[in-house]
């Protein structure tokens, strides 16, 4: 036997564990399912997921789907990761350029008017 290989007596060990790391994963992607996403999704993976709920892992397309998803997200966390980081940082950009534009109206209409025509000023676009 080489080096690192399963011996046959730890196989039965193994399989164990490997269960239980499954059932863990399975058990997680199912808890709090409280929000509800309508998808569409190809034949392949329509093929998977009934394949999951044939093979009674999941009762419901819902749960296997649940499982999938939550699977994929695990798998690439460093993607979502970078995801969230990006739309955390457009989410300030926002508030900040709202603060500014904010502060700038209120600038504008405590100024007093030059004159008839300054309802008649261009504003920049935003």
């Amino acid at each position: 036997m080489t080096q690192g290989s399963k011996r046959p007596a730890d196989l039965p060990d193994f399989l164990s564990n490997l269960g239980k790391t499954v059932q863990d994963s399975i058990n997680s992607a199912l808890e709090g399912r409280g929000n509800v996403l309508m998808v569409r999704v190809n034949d392949d993976t329509l093929r998977a997921i009934d394949a999951l709920v044939e093979a009674r892992l999941f009762r419901t397309r819902s749960e296997a789907s649940a499982f999938l998803i939550l699977e994929g997200v695990r798998g690439r966390r460093d993607i979502y990761d970078r995801i969230n980081d990006t739309v955390s940082q457009i989410a300030n950009l926002r508030d900040e350029l709202r603060r500014s534009v904010m502060e700038s109206d209120s600038a504008e209409a405590s100024a007093p008017a030059d004159g008839p025509d300054e309802g008649n000023r261009e504003r920049p676009t935003i």
